[in-house]
């Protein structure tokens, strides 16, 4: 049972490490989005924001928004959060589902203000902020210190993750003009009329900059993420491994134990058999007896992590932040398993204890 209470244990935290690392975004139905980024460095090297002019123009474009990013901290303490720069205007033109995860008040309050702010609800929550609250931010790139007023709340709405949450809009020409501006952004996103339109765009795009001071390259919403988050797939697939080995290692060790203890009652399972138990009725005996055990220490294991297995907040160096938090599907999911670890390793040594010779068996007392 301890076995058993350890591999969930284990299992349960891996999974929900695995949970946290995915990333989707706010996306409703007819939204398609490409991203225009520079084709050598992608978005670590910035485009001239009179790129911007031009792919507005190009056909089957619906909008076009330019943004940029910082990482930025409350104070000067060692907590930091991805703060995009957007352009409020486009940015709801091309994110509309993104932009309706903030009250339309509060979104055109954020219209505005040349200094608003969008915090995440985690953020809000964590500094007791309020809306209108003003509040200072430093940029870890730019070591500027940016005054801002918050202006609403981004929060979690359906097909998105915790990303939002724990994440600022903040808006772009501000910060252009507190670094001295520039006139250069990471991405420019597109919103396209259609999934049909993609491959033209992209074509046509590429095409039209592939003579120019910057080269471009044109990717799908779901190609950027995956560039971004790169690396998160590999960690993902290593826990993965990891653990199903560490499930198939506790099969093996639960498979031996239930065998051999088995084989020490095998005079009682005699005795059972002499005075009228059938082998089916034994069978079923001992599987439910695995079962109630796996289930037992299924349920120790997965509450365990569930009590105990609780970051908010982790920064990676990238500028992602993440939840780990065991969610109540991973628990379902890892008292799913302990049942079917006790059916399958209690069969075999119940199938084997059912038919024992009784006579043989007998005459060894």
């Amino acid at each position: 049972m301890a076995a058993v209470a350890l591999a969930l244990f284990i299992f349960t935290m891996l999974q929900t490490i695995i949970t946290a690392l995915e990333i989707s975004v706010a996306k409703g139905p007819g939204e398609t989005r490409v991203a225009v980024i520079e084709k050598m460095s992608g978005p670590r090297t910035q485009l001239p924001i009179s790129y911007w002019r031009r792919l507005r123009r190009f056909d089957h474009v619906v909008a076009s928004t330019p943004m940029g990013y910082t990482i930025a901290s409350v104070g000067w303490i060692d907590e930091y959060y991805v703060a995009l720069l957007v352009d409020p205007e486009t940015y709801r033109e091309v994110f509309p589902t993104a932009a309706r995860l903030v009250p339309r008040k509060q979104y055109e309050r954020f219209m505005q203000i040349r200094n608003g702010v969008l915090v995440g609800a985690e953020i809000m929550r964590k500094y007791n902020w309020e809306v209108g609250q003003d509040i200072k931010l430093q940029s870890l790139q730019h070591k500027v210190t940016m005054d801002l007023q918050i202006c609403g709340i981004l929060n979690k709405g359906n097909g998105s993750t915790q990303q939002m949450e724990t994440q600022m809009l903040i808006n772009w020409y501000y910060y252009e003009g507190l670094i001295g501006n520039p006139g250069k952004v990471n991405i420019f996103w597109l919103r396209l009329d259609s999934p049909s339109s993609t491959l033209p765009v992209i074509n046509n795009v590429s095409n039209y900059y592939s003579a120019g001071p910057l080269s471009v390259i044109v990717e799908t919403e779901s190609s950027m993420l995956n560039r971004l988050t790169s690396y998160t797939a590999t960690i993902q697939l290593i826990i993965q491994v990891i653990s199903t080995v560490v499930l198939f290692t506790i099969l093996m060790v639960t498979v031996n134990t239930i065998a051999l203890s088995t084989r020490e009652r095998k005079d009682e399972i005699a005795v059972m058999k002499a005075i009228g138990f059938t082998p089916r009725k034994i069978l079923w005996m001992i599987v439910n007896e695995s079962i109630i055990t796996s289930l037992i220490a299924g349920l120790i294991g997965t509450l365990l992590a569930y009590a105990l297995f609780n970051i908010k907040g982790l920064t990676l160096s990238i500028g992602l932040t993440f939840d780990f938090v065991v969610h109540p599907r991973v628990v379902i999911t890892g008292i799913v398993i302990s049942l079917l670890l006790g059916v399958i390793s209690g069969f075999i040594p119940a199938y084997n204890a059912s038919k024992i010779n009784v006579i043989k068996a007998l005459h060894n007392l």
